[in-house]
């Protein structure tokens, strides 16, 4: 990307998504007025010097002179506060519509416009082609994080990671997890919103956030005293970032900011992630921060990343310790095992009982989180439980 928007121009290709529905549930006049409606927001919703105009049928287009693909993006995300409220019509009936966009991005006297739109066309037809909900789109909870991460409404929750080895449990580290803090002070899960961005843009820009924030409270908790030295974040990253280059030198300049030293960093692989830049992983190891191969088993079996990764731990997805005790038993042993064989230290999640723990004690995992411990919390409540599992406050009898 150039240093300056200006040295770009970029469009929007936009698409209503399930037009002919409601054409067919409330005809076609109805439709027409949607449309015009639809029209209207855009237009008064895109910025300043931009230019709207229907390409056809239920298609518009908003060419952005001076804008690179960022400033697209984030346009895009601007465009979701005018478009995402449903529409009034003259039966009275509000109305739905969802929409999604493909962005393309060119030079000045360089670019052909025709390409660029069809780029464009491309991006919104392949974000619309699978037809599910967590499809790659500028979907309302994907309008939601992007706002989120523009006003800064992202929030870190942490959850301990337990060595669980006897006498007494001790906190060893943490794991960072994202929340997101909405207009009515409502806090969101990943629950709430993962699926719709972990393979896009903004999951990317999403996971730097957290990255960063994680890294940077950890740093300052080593320096007033609130965790040892030997403390260690962990913090994810799906399948958008394993894909960018960039990732390794943003992780790179959070280290150098913060002075944490990379050794106090784990870095988690979404099982979910088809390609990963293994080059970037191959530096990040090279540099001490450790690797964690996510939920072993689930989606995809990761044996194969367990070879050619430089991992240190393998983390047990917390469904393998539910349901009936002889069936989880035989689950949990064969992947500790597996774990064991490749020289790899397990890490269990979900841990909720004691029954888990005597499981995972007498299999010789010593890493475990859950809620047995404590759920993730906020930056502010992490020293007091640290406190309180230092002082061995918490009761736990494997």
């Amino acid at each position: 990307m150039a240093a300056n928007a200006e040295d770009h121009w970029s469009v929007l290709f936009i698409d209503l998504d399930g037009f002919k529905p409601i054409n067919d549930e409330h005809g076609h006049g109805i439709g027409d007025e949607i449309l015009n409606a639809f029209a209207s927001r855009l237009t008064k919703a895109a910025p300043e010097g931009a230019v709207v105009a229907r390409w056809g049928g239920d298609e518009f287009l908003v060419i952005l002179p001076e804008a690179d693909r960022a400033t697209a993006a984030k346009i895009a995300v601007d465009l979701g506060e005018e478009l995402d409220t449903p529409f009034a019509t003259s039966t009275g009936k509000k109305v739905d519509v969802g929409w999604s966009a493909g962005i393309a991005t060119g030079e000045p006297g360089v670019s052909d416009i025709g390409q660029v739109l069809r780029q464009a066309d491309k991006e919104m037809l392949a974000k619309k082609g699978t037809g599910r909900d967590d499809r790659r789109t500028w979907n309302s909870r994907e309008r939601s994080v992007a706002r989120g991460i523009a006003d800064d409404r992202i929030e870190v929750y942490y959850q301990p990671l337990v060595n669980i080895g006897r006498p007494h449990p001790r906190i060893i580290g943490a794991e960072a997890l994202a929340r997101i803090r909405v207009d009515d002070d409502t806090v969101l899960t990943p629950a709430d919103f993962i699926d719709a961005v972990n393979d896009s843009e903004v999951g990317a820009q999403l996971d730097r956030v957290v990255m960063e924030k994680a890294v940077a409270k950890t740093a300052e908790w080593r320096q007033v005293g609130v965790v040892s030295d030997s403390f260690k974040i962990s913090t994810n990253l799906g399948p958008a970032s394993l894909r960018r280059p960039e990732t390794v030198a943003a992780i790179a300049q959070a280290l150098q900011d913060s002075q944490l030293p990379s050794e106090a960093l784990i870095v988690e692989i979404s099982e979910a992630a088809e390609h990963i830049d293994n080059e970037g992983l191959e530096w990040l190891a090279d540099q001490g921060i450790e690797i964690a191969m996510d939920d072993l088993g689930v989606e995809r079996s990761n044996i194969d990343r367990l070879l050619h990764t430089d991992a240190t731990y393998v983390k047990l997805d917390q469904r393998w310790l539910l349901g009936e005790r002889e069936r989880r038993i035989g689950v949990v042993t064969t992947l500790v095992e597996l774990v064991h064989r490749f020289g790899l230290t397990p890490i269990a999640e979900g841990v909720e009982d004691e029954s888990d723990l005597e499981l995972l004690t007498n299999l010789g995992v010593e890493l475990a989180q859950g809620y047995y411990f404590s759920p993730p919390i906020p930056d502010e409540a992490f020293p007091a439980l640290v406190e309180k599992l230092t002082k061995q406050e918490l009761a736990v009898t494997p």
